[in-house]
């Protein structure tokens, strides 16, 4: 007997008409994509399917800006000069946390006079 319930489990969905390439396409492309440079026309097709946001955010820049090192120079001195800054404010802070113990060693003892 047969199944008269329409499309057999063997058959896939039917390719819509409106892509650009082909499911075997695709695959060949996919499977290319693995032993190769990443290949604009997969990140086109994925892009146009909806699984990828933006194909171009995915890649690394082939070479980093010119101006990233004097970024980094810049940001490097930068930080240097905020982390001595912050070791002059912590001895401060442990300065006037002696004083402060001082005088409240100051303030019992008259007290207790």
């Amino acid at each position: 007997m047969q199944d008269d319930t329409g499309d057999s489990p063997a058959q896939g969905p039917k390719p819509d008409s409106t892509a650009r390439y082909t499911e075997a396409e695709l695959s060949r492309i996919a499977r290319e994509a693995v032993h190769q440079q990443p290949d604009a026309r997969l990140d086109k097709e994925l892009a146009r399917l909806g699984l990828v946001d933006d194909p171009d955010a995915t890649r690394e820049p082939a070479t980093p800006p010119v101006a990233a090192d004097a970024d980094f120079e810049r940001l490097r001195t930068e930080y240097e000069s905020l982390r001595a800054e912050l070791g002059r404010s912590m001895m401060l802070v442990r300065v006037l946390i002696a004083v402060l113990g001082v005088l409240a060693i100051v303030v019992v003892v008259l007290l207790v006079r």
